[in-house]
């Protein structure tokens, strides 16, 4: 199965046992902090099961194709700073698939 980016988001914010690369700011609004750029695209190209290390840029590169297609807002122009749009369909759809709502972590 191909995995999206913004599934790999939602599923480590959701995830108990997440470590501290990534977390949430305010979970209602969608809003995120990645903390750990680099072991955040480390386990993202683990994720995709890329032969060659994924490093920031490229997975930045990745968000920003994700702000074109209304998934991922950042988050007042600041830096590692993000907001999941909750109101793009295919994230509801993903979401209610995985049972997770805006209110809980």
């Amino acid at each position: 199965m191909n995995i999206h980016l913004y599934e790999f988001i939602l599923d480590y914010l959701f995830s108990t046992n997440n470590g501290n690369d990534m977390k949430w700011l305010d979970k209602k609004s969608g809003t995120f902090k990645v903390l750990n750029s680099r072991q955040i695209a480390k386990k993202w190209g683990k994720e995709k099961n890329k032969r060659k290390p994924m490093d920031w840029e490229k997975m930045s590169r990745a968000i920003r194709y994700y702000y074109k297609k209304g998934g991922l807002i950042l988050h007042g122009g600041k830096r590692l700073e993000y907001r999941v749009n909750f109101e793009n369909q295919k994230i509801q759809e993903y979401m209610a698939e995985k049972g997770y709502t805006k209110g809980e972590g």
